[in-house]
């Protein structure tokens, strides 16, 4: 039903990515799981790549951060008592702009955690509007703790190419329009 679809870009709902995570993953990690029980990461796609058009969903998938090593990647971590959490910056590639915040935590659905990730996507959305978007994620470990991604990503367009000149060879290409830099340049 295409009148179904709600429009809710940029509104990032991080309280219930993680607090679907925190549902679906056996509490203590996979050392207290009842048989069967197995882990889950939850995350919600920035526009670009939404499957769906107009409505942003959250995804979940039945792996954990060991599955995606990226996910798990640590650069110089600093436990931040307030947060309860281990706070980290993780570089991606050589790009200044090509990182992702990263939370580690037992406890990442406590309330100065999420104030702390939701007042850093308001900033950010202030601060830049639409021109950037977050791709936001929260990955369980096998010892009981959670990783919570926050990666500020550019708002690409896909724009229509001449056949066999975009991704995959086909007639589109996604293009950011600050930078007017398409995916199939790189």
């Amino acid at each position: 039903d295409e009148g179904a679809k709600v429009p809710n870009h940029w509104v990032t709902d991080i309280e219930k990515i993680i607090q679907d995570c925190l549902m679906l993953n056996p509490d203590g990690g996979l050392g207290d799981a009842l048989p069967g029980e197995v882990l889950h990461d939850v995350g919600q796609n920035p526009v670009v790549a939404s499957s769906i058009g107009l409505t942003q969903h959250t995804q979940v998938m039945r792996a954990g951060a060991e599955d995606f090593p990226l996910m798990a990647e640590q650069s110089s971590p600093r436990w931040s008592a307030a947060l309860g959490a281990w706070i980290d910056v993780v570089q991606v590639g050589e790009s200044e702009d090509a990182f992702f915040l990263s939370a580690r935590s037992r406890t990442p659905n406590s309330k100065r955690l999420l104030e702390f990730l939701v007042n850093l996507r308001l900033h950010l959305l202030r601060a830049f509007g639409k021109k950037v978007d977050l791709n936001v994620t929260c990955h369980s470990l096998a010892s009981g703790e959670f990783v919570v991604n926050f990666a500020p990503v550019a708002c690409l367009q896909r724009i229509s190419v001449p056949k066999g000149e975009g991704c995959m060879g086909l007639d589109f290409d996604f293009q950011n329009p600050e930078t007017g830099e398409r995916v199939t340049q790189h």
